[in-house]
């Protein structure tokens, strides 16, 4: 889920360990495989915007939920801290959990270095 999903899943992808990616962003990447699904979902821009409420978890669509719903192991791989890992986490963890599906959940933090506020993994 999200940049830090997108890049960890690339990486392995590229390591050549054989399974089925899936990628759920409300921003496109063309330079993304074909051999890795994309799920976009839109993020409303009102709750995009920083607020006293932060950041708020957005429904799983009934893409998400059907690519959720087959009888494997799941791993979710979720940074937190921007919007999509944020937004969808909640809502992808209970929908598992919910339905019995068995996963491994790995969430990370942003880095903050030096007045950054994060790193990509490349």
């Amino acid at each position: 889920m999200g940049f830090a999903g997108r890049n960890v899943i690339r990486h392995i992808y590229q390591k050549g360990i054989v399974g089925e990616y899936t990628y759920m962003c409300y921003r496109t990447h063309p330079e993304m495989t074909s051999d890795i699904n994309y799920i976009y979902y839109e993020y409303p821009r009102h709750i995009r915007q920083s607020n006293e409420l932060g950041k708020q978890p957005i429904p799983l669509t009934n893409e998400m939920k059907r690519i959720l719903s087959d009888d494997r192991i799941y791993v979710v791989i979720v940074g937190l801290g921007a919007y999509s890992g944020t937004s969808l986490i909640s809502d992808t963890l209970e929908f598992l959990e919910s339905n019995n599906k068995r996963y491994l959940a790995i969430c990370t933090l942003r880095l903050k270095m030096k007045g950054k506020t994060g790193m990509n993994m490349q």
